[in-house]
């Protein structure tokens, strides 16, 4: 008969081995493994373990943010380091302890003081209204009266984005940023008018004088307050023109022919717009004379020439007369800047009559 406890001794052993074959695999104790194998699923670390750590990282930014103090660097001490398997992580990890390091937290109830974008907004301000204050607008005439503009375009082109972006607003032309260049048949008949009168002439240098206001005047209305270069250039050239043809046709009106054959201005006899056959002879085309005027003061009629075959003028003449109406239904840039704001300038500087200031609420028919 034989002893049973061996047999308890066996099962014990068998009990043992049976633990530790389980223990290796789910590594339990004591076989816990003290460096993780290249299995992906036991060493990579989950998206929702890194959302998770990059939240952390947030709430403690947003708890320092609040408090007023600048957000602290993370620690890369305090997260699990990667190991060489792990470049991404590593970059991450980079990227948030940079951004954390040099975005700087202001607090929502103060606004953030005054940057250096907000300092160099006001520098660009300043150098381009110095800039622009320097700038000398030359007015060179040829000997047919019209003007050259290339030089007047170039430079509203170059300040144009100046313009734009609020660099200028509110600026104000000087008059002697403008200078007149004229042709050699007007500074002829200038000469010769100035020898024959044994003086100069004060009403060609009024003439000469409204010219460079006028040209000021249309650069802030048209350039500063409308950000306008093409009809800006129109205005002043068709403006300049008109006070060109003024003065030489006073002058050679007044001029024995003796002294200069200078038939070709002598029909201006100072005013080309005095007439229709002067002001056809001017604008090159058939002119119908306009009334513009404000309905709160009907008295203050403004008269101007507009083409017959125009925008305005092929709803007035072509056919039956119409009654007035309002001159919004009826503009059109290029007679505007052409024609009515030259003129409108024209006159208040030699009848004193208001420039409108606004065009839209004026009302336009036949004179």
């Amino acid at each position: 008969m034989f002893p049973i406890w061996p047999t308890y001794a066996f099962a014990g052993v068998a009990a043992l081995a049976l633990y530790f074959c389980f223990a290796s695999i789910w590594g339990w104790w004591p076989t816990t493994r003290a460096v993780r194998g290249p299995s992906a699923g036991a060493t990579a670390p989950s998206a929702a373990n890194d959302d998770a750590t990059n939240e952390t990282a947030g709430v403690t930014n947003a708890s320092a943010a609040e408090s007023g103090a600048a957000p602290a660097a993370l620690d890369h001490g305090s997260l699990s380091q990667p190991t060489g398997a792990e470049p991404e992580l590593t970059a991450r990890l980079d990227r948030i302890s940079t951004l954390t390091e040099v975005a700087p937290q202001h607090d929502s109830e103060q606004p953030p003081s005054l940057g250096i974008s907000g300092q160099e907004q006001k520098e660009s301000l300043f150098h381009a209204r110095e800039s622009l204050k320097r700038e000398k607008f030359i007015l060179e005439f040829e000997d047919d009266s019209n003007l050259l503009v290339r030089h007047l375009h170039a430079l509203l082109d170059d300040y144009h984005a100046e313009l734009v972006r609020g660099n200028l607003s509110g600026f104000a032309f000087a008059s002697s940023q403008i200078v007149t260049e004229w042709g050699s048949e007007y500074r002829r008949a200038r000469e010769l008018y100035f020898e024959y009168q044994g003086r100069e002439s004060l009403h060609v240098r009024g003439i000469e004088h409204d010219l460079v206001e006028g040209v000021r005047i249309l650069l802030d209305i048209t350039f500063i307050q409308e950000k306008q270069t093409h009809f800006s250039v129109l205005a002043i050239s068709n403006f300049a023109r008109l006070m060109y043809c003024r003065s030489i046709g006073f002058i050679c009106s007044r001029l024995p022919q003796e002294l200069g054959d200078f038939e070709s201005f002598r029909e201006f006899s100072g005013n080309p717009l005095s007439s229709s056959v002067g002001a056809a002879r001017f604008y090159g085309r058939d002119v119908r004379l306009m009334d513009l005027w404000d309905p709160k003061y009907p008295r203050q009629v403004l008269k101007l020439w507009l083409p017959r075959d125009g925008y305005a003028g092929r709803w007035f003449f072509q056919g039956n007369y119409l009654p007035p109406d309002s001159y919004s239904s009826h503009y059109h840039p290029p007679e505007h800047y052409g024609y009515v704001l030259p003129q409108a300038v024209a006159r208040f500087l030699s009848n004193g009559d208001p420039i409108p200031t606004n065009f839209f609420e004026y009302m336009l028919g036949p004179s």
